[in-house]
């Protein structure tokens, strides 16, 4: 039997971003690095001949309690499949 056969990899991740005002400078690079991820980690799997079968993808921005609105303290996503919910993602990562 070949490594890995009828190994059924489902996971669910949770990316937590620092919005505050101190990662002002860095925002940009965080939110490109999290937009490639998917793609990153699906070559990961290939190079170790492991698929994911299920992958969903939440995502939580968190800002200053002190200095930001109520509204905007604590932003959390709904899980994203990433095979079909890309663009859904892509699009709250992008705000």
């Amino acid at each position: 039997m070949a490594d890995n056969q009828g190994v059924k990899y489902a996971v669910d991740l949770v990316i937590c971003i620092d919005g505050t005002g101190s990662m002002r400078h860095l925002i940009e690079q965080v939110k490109s690095s999290a937009l490639k991820f998917y793609q990153l980690l699906e070559a990961e799997m290939t190079k170790q001949t492991k698929k994911i079968d299920r992958l969903r993808t939440r995502v939580i921005v968190f800002r200053d309690y002190w200095e930001d609105s109520a509204d905007q303290v604590m932003q959390c996503s709904e899980f994203f499949d990433l095979r079909s919910q890309s663009s859904d993602f892509d699009n709250f990562v992008s705000v």
